[in-house]
C-alpha cells in the first residue's frame, strides 16, 4: 500500500522501481544512522545496471548496503546488482554548483508536458501521475532547460530531473533509455 504510487511508473508496460527510490532509500539509511539533524548529502559515481520490475502480487527482495566510513553503497535484489555509488555529507564542500549560462539558439526545441510524456510513451516509457513532473523542456544542442512541478516530494522531483536527462540523452537516436 506504501508504493502504491509506483504503478505510475512504467517501463515497457512492466512496473518499474524509479531510480530516484533507492536514492530516497538511501538518504534514509544515512540519516537514520545519525544522532544531529542531516539535510544535505551528495551522491556520487551513481551506476544503475538493473532495472527492478514490481509484480502485480507480492512483493519485491530489495536489499541496501551502505558502507560505513567511505559512503559506498551497492543495491541488489535477489542475486542481481542494481545500482552502486557513494552517499556522504558534504562537510565544508561548496554545496551548490556555480550556475552555468546556457545559449538558447534557433534550433532549440521546446516541448509541453503533453508533448514530453507522449515522446516517453513512444519511447515506451509510461509515466502518470505525479511521475508527470516536467512541465516544459527546451532542448539544446548543450543539454536542456526545464520547469518541473514542486509537490513537497523529493523522490518524485528527483525522478522528473532524471528523465529531463533520460530525455536528452535519448533524443539524437530516439532510444528507449534508462538510468546506468
Amino acid at each position: 500500500e506504501e508504493y502504491r504510487h509506483l504503478r505510475n511508473h512504467q517501463l515497457n508496460n512492466t512496473i518499474i522501481i524509479p531510480t530516484s527510490t533507492y536514492l530516497v532509500f538511501l538518504y534514509d539509511i544515512l540519516t537514520g544512522t545519525r544522532i544531529t539533524k542531516l539535510s544535505d548529502v551528495i551522491f556520487e559515481n551513481l551506476k544503475f545496471k538493473n532495472a527492478v520490475c514490481v509484480p502485480k502480487m507480492g512483493s519485491v527482495p530489495l536489499y541496501v548496503m551502505v558502507q560505513k566510513g567511505s559512503g559506498e553503497f551497492e543495491i541488489s535484489s535477489g542475486d542481481e546488482l542494481v545500482g552502486t555509488g557513494v552517499i556522504r555529507t558534504p562537510d565544508s564542500e561548496k554545496l551548490f554548483a556555480d550556475m552555468y549560462d546556457m545559449e538558447i539558439d534557433q534550433k532549440s526545441i521546446k516541448l509541453s508536458n503533453e508533448d514530453i510524456y507522449n515522446e516517453f510513451s513512444h519511447r515506451d516509457h509510461l509515466y502518470s501521475g505525479a511521475y508527470r513532473g516536467i512541465q516544459e523542456i527546451t532542448l539544446t544542442e548543450e543539454g536542456s532547460i526545464s520547469k518541473i512541478k514542486w509537490n513537497n516530494n523529493w523522490s518524485e522531483f528527483m525522478e522528473s530531473m532524471i528523465q529531463q536527462f533520460l530525455l536528452k540523452n535519448g533524443e539524437r537516436e530516439q532510444n528507449t533509455l534508462r538510468v546506468s
